[in-house]
């Protein structure tokens, strides 16, 4: 029996027949409403409805598997073409239009797709244009790299010639500076009454095109005392001629005196002759024979003076060629110096040209202030600053020739990521 508060069914037996009652219970009158019925006949009618019931869901059962059947085919088709499509894509094909002229789901998911896909594409397209790039520009930097790396290489090899050209060069300035402090007092004036030049010691370059100034200043009071010696020179050979004109006039005089002399011993002897008569013409004979006495005793004096005027003007004169030929030593001497920082003044623009372009990675070379005067001495210590400061610059040459190999290395490995990732975008075909 089964049963529950508001209705049931109920089986029994009555008068020796299976029967079935059912009952429920209406909300409204509370009344219990109670049918029965034989469970022969109940079992007899529901055979009669069950048989077509049966046909009639088969007959649904088959039209619904011949429908699912189209319609599976019917959405397995779009598909399955699109799985065979996007095979294709995930082989690397991603010019195939994925698109499908339908307006359900399936078209729109195939749309969606081809959208994805040409997203892909125009990656992978981006990729290739930016790892073409990526390998010209290293390709290039590589390139670059090798050619400011040889540069700094020759750099650091010019400022080591430079370096001890720049102590051969102060040693020289030392020398002709002991050769100077013999010159007059005036040219030592000139050259420590000399302009004084500061500058910051960080700048080479600033350092050589004054140290060129300088030398050619230098080189212009060589020249002023080249000129100077040279008129001294024919001055003392002048003096030279002029004392000799001296002598030849101290001859004639000496000459004279003599024949004075001469007369007055003869007129001496003619007054002794003449007795009483000749004792005044006597006296004065004696008086002229002891004015040329005077005379030739101061002849002497002068002869000796005018003698040693000439034996001293002869050595200064031999002096002052020897000092003549020493200035013209030293002017040369200061003409190769200044040829020679220029040179260094060429040199040192080419580097910072070469070095101009990656001056943000480079050291900066600074030294403390400073005042030279313009003597040779001053030029002989800017020398050794000079010297001092090419073995920096050799120094930060070297160092950056470091930096340039760890740039070339770099270039080197991304050109490799870059043929990398090329070969991994072939796989894809976009056009």
């Amino acid at each position: 029996m089964n049963q529950n508060k508001q209705s049931g069914v109920i089986s029994y037996e009555y008068e020796g027949k299976d029967k079935t009652l059912g009952y429920s219970k209406n909300d409204i009158t509370g009344w219990i409403i109670i049918g029965t019925v034989d469970k022969a006949d109940l079992e007899q009618q529901s055979a009669a409805i069950i048989i077509p019931i049966a046909i009639t869901v088969l007959i649904i059962l088959l039209l619904s598997i011949i429908a699912a059947t189209l319609i599976t085919r019917r959405i397995r088709k779009p598909i399955v073409r699109l799985q065979s499509q996007m095979k294709e894509v995930e082989e690397g094909n991603l010019t195939i239009d994925l698109r499908q002229n339908r307006e359900d789901e399936i078209g729109q998911l195939a749309g969606s797709t081809h959208e994805m896909k040409e997203g892909i594409r125009q990656i992978i397209l981006q990729l290739q244009g930016a790892v073409e790039s990526v390998r010209t520009q290293s390709s290039g930097l590589r390139l670059s790299a090798n050619e400011v790396q040889e540069g700094s290489e020759q750099i650091a090899s010019t400022m080591e010639q430079l370096s001890a050209g720049a102590e051969s060069q102060a040693h020289s300035s030392s020398k002709l500076s002991e050769m100077m402090e013999a010159f007059t007092t005036e040219i030592r004036e000139a050259y420590e009454n000399g302009k004084g030049i500061s500058e910051s010691s960080g700048s080479v370059l600033r350092m050589t095109n004054e140290g060129s100034d300088m030398m050619r200043h230098s080189v212009d009071q060589m020249q002023t005392i080249d000129r100077i010696v040279k008129e001294s020179v024919d001055k003392v050979r002048g003096l030279d001629s002029q004392s000799q004109q001296i002598s030849k006039l101290v001859q004639v005089i000496q000459d004279i005196a003599n024949q004075t002399n001469l007369l007055s011993l003869n007129a001496a002897i003619e007054a002794a002759r003449a007795g009483e008569h000749g004792k005044g013409f006597a006296v004065v004979a004696d008086e002229v024979r002891k004015l040329a006495e005077q005379v030739s005793h101061s002849v002497e004096d002068i002869t000796s003076i005018v003698d040693t005027i000439q034996t001293e003007s002869g050595e200064v004169a031999a002096t002052l060629q020897n000092g003549y030929k020493e200035v013209d030593q030293g002017t040369t001497l200061m003409k190769q110096t200044g040829e020679t920082f220029d040179k260094i003044q060429h040199s040192v623009t080419d580097m910072v040209a070469r070095t101009r372009e990656i001056s943000a990675k480079l050291q900066k070379i600074s030294e403390d202030s400073y005042e030279m005067n313009t003597s040779i001495e001053e030029v002989a210590s800017v020398s050794e600053e000079s010297a001092a400061g090419v073995e920096q610059v050799t120094a930060a040459a070297q160092q950056s020739n470091s930096s340039v190999e760890e740039v070339s290395n770099s270039a080197e490995d991304l050109a490799e990521l870059s043929n990398v990732l090329n070969d991994q975008i072939k796989r894809f075909k976009v056009d």
